[in-house]
C-alpha cells in the first residue's frame, strides 16, 4: 500500500493505521443461530457493526485468494487500509466478528481480564483463524495457542461442523462458549438451543 501510494503515505503510517482496532475495538453485536433456531436447521452467523456510523473511512469487502500452504480463499469486511480481520469468511464456511468487552466485574470471567500490546493484534489473529481452520477444532486451538493482546468478545460460525461459538478472549485467559455454556445469560437473553448472542452492550 504505501508503495502503490507512491511517497504519498509512508510504511509506517500503514502500519499505525492498522493498529487503530487494537485501541477502539468496536462496539458491535454478534449473534449465530443454527440447528433448532434456523429453518432447515442451518447455520446464521450475524455481525453487526455498531459503531459510529459518520467515521472518515471507507468500508470495504475484499476477497483474498492466499499462496501460503493451508490457505484458503476469503472475504475480509471492514475498512479500506486494514488488513486484518475485523469479520471475515472463508470459502470453506468459517466465519468469525468481534466486539468490544464493557464489563470488567471478575466474578464474569475466570480471572480478571487485562491488556498487553505485547503479542499478535487481534485483528491478524482472527485473520489467520479464517484462512487456515478446516473446523471449529482448529479455531479453538489456533486462539487458545495465540499470543493475545485485547480484551474483547469473539464469534465463529463453522459451516463444516454446522456450529457456532463464542468467545470471551484476553491477554491472560480465553473461554470459548456454545448455545448451552454461556454463562451471561438474563432475562432478555434466555438460553436458547442453537442460538448465540452478544449484545452491543456486554
Amino acid at each position: 500500500m504505501a508503495d502503490g501510494s507512491k511517497g504519498q503515505i509512508s510504511f509506517q503510517n500503514v502500519m499505525r493505521a492498522n493498529m487503530i482496532p487494537e485501541l477502539v475495538k468496536a462496539a458491535c453485536t454478534i449473534v449465530g443461530a443454527w440447528d433448532a433456531s434456523t429453518k432447515d436447521g442451518r447455520l446464521l452467523h450475524l455481525r453487526a457493526l455498531d459503531f459510529v456510523p459518520d467515521l472518515p473511512v471507507y468500508p470495504s469487502v475484499i476477497l483474498y485468494e492466499p499462496t501460503e500452504e493451508g490457505s484458503h480463499a476469503f472475504t475480509n469486511i471492514g475498512f479500506l487500509g486494514l488488513i486484518g480481520s475485523l469479520t471475515a469468511m472463508s470459502k470453506i464456511g468459517i466465519s468469525v466478528g468481534e466486539k468490544v468487552m464493557y464489563s470488567l466485574n471478575p466474578t464474569d470471567y475466570p480471572v480478571a481480564p487485562f491488556t498487553t500490546y505485547w503479542g499478535k493484534p487481534w485483528t491478524m489473529v482472527l485473520r489467520d483463524t479464517v484462512q487456515f481452520a478446516n473446523n471449529i477444532y482448529d479455531v479453538e486451538r489456533m486462539i487458545q495457542n495465540a499470543n493475545r493482546t485485547a480484551m474483547i468478545h469473539l464469534g465463529w460460525g463453522s459451516l463444516p461442523d454446522n456450529t457456532f461459538r463464542g468467545a470471551d478472549y484476553a491477554a491472560n485467559f480465553v473461554t470459548f462458549y456454545d448455545d448451552k455454556n454461556y454463562t451471561h445469560y438474563t432475562k432478555e437473553h434466555p438460553q436458547l438451543d442453537g442460538l448465540f448472542y452478544y449484545s452491543k452492550a456486554i
